[in-house]
């Protein structure tokens, strides 16, 4: 397994919670699979970027929806990148499956995010 290099990862990207994500080992590798991971998320945190400047530029409290969520990684990786030097926005993690959304709740505990609002059940059964 490599060590992540700045080439892989961005400026604004926490190592702790990409290690918590489980995209690098413990000790910071990174390998194939997971490197194919963080390039996917990091493509669509590419393509959203001027949904959530517009999005900030227009609202006070942005809140973006990551429906079908899983562990939350694309949700995670942007509050970080784009809301979280913002200092503001939410992240609305909706998951059918509670073990995933137990474990992005107990991520987003650990990392302290007043800004993670997760929800285990169908999107048609979610109060907006």
């Amino acid at each position: 397994m490599n060590a992540p290099s700045l080439k892989d990862l961005w400026p604004g990207q926490s190592v702790p919670l990409l290690k918590a994500l489980h995209i690098l080992t413990h000790n910071g590798g990174l390998n194939a699979d997971s490197r194919r991971k963080l390039k996917q998320v990091q493509h669509l945190a590419q393509l959203i970027k001027p949904a959530i400047d517009a999005a900030l530029k227009d609202k006070d409290q942005p809140v973006l929806a990551d429906l079908g969520a899983g562990k939350s990684y694309l949700g995670f990786i942007l509050y970080d990148l784009y809301f979280a030097s913002a200092g503001r926005g939410k992240v609305a993690a909706v998951e059918a499956r509670p073990e995933l959304i137990a474990t992005a709740k107990k991520i987003a505990r650990w990392r302290g995010r007043s800004m993670w609002l997760a929800r285990s059940g169908r999107c048609s059964s979610c109060a907006t």
